[in-house]
């Protein structure tokens, strides 16, 4: 957990820094995983951006899925 929120410190650090809204620039508060519901949808939407599962894959489960 601390190596999520180091990481979006840097990472806020980085937006208010060069980012184009500067020091407007607001995140939010951090939300830890698993503390939000997260629908089908989102779950294979993060899987692809992670890269677990090969898009192909992916693909044809929704082609046989429907």
């Amino acid at each position: 957990m601390d190596g999520i929120k180091l990481a979006r410190e840097l990472t806020i650090w980085f937006h208010s820094s060069f980012g184009k809204a500067g020091t407007a620039f607001n995140p939010g508060p951090f939300v830890p995983p698993g503390t939000k519901p997260v629908g089908k949808k989102e779950h294979a939407d993060y899987v692809l951006f992670i890269g677990l599962t090969p898009i192909a894959v992916v693909e044809a489960k929704k082609r046989t899925s429907t």
